[in-house]
């Protein structure tokens, strides 16, 4: 938890209040603060009349008989689930359930993983760079790799996806790489806050649940590409591009050279081959879609994608995962940063020194 401090002194005739320390939760799966400092300012004073300060003593009096009996009832129910739950190992070990799988049962997770091609937060002054795909793919191979040797099948893995699109044979392999799961049993549970539309939405559909917060776009089940064509630019300036292919089709779509139409159709030809692939995809991992219907290439709100089928419910991250918290352990899988040395950590230490001071 991180402490937060509530200053008085607002506007609206609010009197002047010392400040307070609260404890304010913090990010449910990386156990960190947002980075946005808060502040609470007292607007209006309540206004209590005379009859209600003079009914304050005997109604804190009910409040607090009520709340020992609350604790009582509580207490008894506690003890109530605790024999319940005696009862149930019981019977778990007797049948020849392993101790190590009834623990398991007892003590269920929720390995968060995140997918989010936005470019990382950076020092101040500093441009923003996007992750590199070829580290991303890495990651998630070693996270999934990790999960199918820990998780266990009373566990869940939520993907936090925020992507959309990409390179067709990246999306696919991080959609593979999510299909391992699937595979192995292990409960999976898709969630998009933003955006998972075309490869983004390929890696959704994976998971055993997708959810997605009522205003984020999915879908995009489609396939678009192209090149430049700058032969005329070429010609203009006098330039001769010399270009030699083996194979029919080895450059069906040309960049220093006029395209031909035997080239263009045979260029449509893979596009088409892809997205006919795209929509078995979808298909097979959401059966129960309409995917002629779906896969136009179009974009929806999630609010008018649940019709449609390309997910199951309208719930943010935030909100399934505090849910969850409820009755298991909420844990984020991540690379570790590397650690800095040398010069290198010096400097780091100068500019957020700097960042800081600013």
């Amino acid at each position: 938890s991180s402490s937060w401090s509530i200053g008085g002194g607002g506007g609206g005739g609010a009197p002047e209040e010392s400040a307070l320390e609260v404890t304010v939760p913090r990010d449910l799966a990386t156990g960190e603060g947002t980075g946005v400092e808060l502040e609470v300012v007292p607007q209006y004073a309540a206004q209590v009349t005379g009859d209600v300060a003079a009914a304050a003593g005997p109604v804190e009096a009910k409040l607090a008989d009520a709340e020992k009996f609350e604790e009582r009832e509580l207490e008894k129910r506690k003890a109530l689930q605790m024999k319940n739950l005696e009862e149930e190992v019981k019977k778990e070990l007797l049948a020849g359930a392993s101790p190590r799988r009834v623990r398991q049962r007892l003590s269920p997770k929720v390995w968060v993983v995140d997918w989010d091609v936005r470019p990382a937060p950076v020092a101040a002054g500093s441009p923003p760079r996007p992750p590199l795909m070829r580290d991303m793919l890495n990651t998630l191979r070693a996270q999934v790799s990790f999960l199918l040797a820990t998780a266990s099948p009373y566990d869940e893995v939520v993907v936090r996806i925020t992507s959309p699109g990409g390179p067709v044979s990246d999306y696919g392999l991080a959609a593979a790489q999510l299909g391992r799961l699937r595979s192995a049993g292990l409960p999976t549970t898709a969630c998009v806050d933003l955006v998972a539309a075309s490869g983004g939405y390929m890696m959704a559909c994976v998971a055993d649940k997708l959810l997605a917060a009522p205003f984020a776009y999915v879908g995009s089940i489609g396939v678009v590409g192209g090149s430049p064509n700058v032969h005329k630019v070429l010609e203009r300036a006098g330039v001769e591009v010399v270009q030699r292919t083996s194979g029919r089709f080895k450059r069906s779509l040309q960049q220093f050279e006029p395209n031909t139409p035997e080239g263009l159709q045979k260029y449509q030809e893979e596009i088409d081959a892809i997205h006919a692939a795209f929509k078995v995809h979808v298909s097979t991992n959401r059966p129960s879609l309409d995917i002629e219907a779906v896969a136009t290439g179009e974009s929806w709100l999630a609010l008018h994608a649940l019709d449609q089928g390309l997910v199951d419910g309208l719930c943010t991250a935030d909100a399934y995962l505090r849910t969850r918290s409820a009755d298991a352990a909420v844990l984020l899988v991540r690379a570790k940063p590397p650690r800095r040395t040398g010069l290198a950590a010096f400097l780091s230490r100068g500019v957020e020194g700097a960042a800081s001071a600013a």
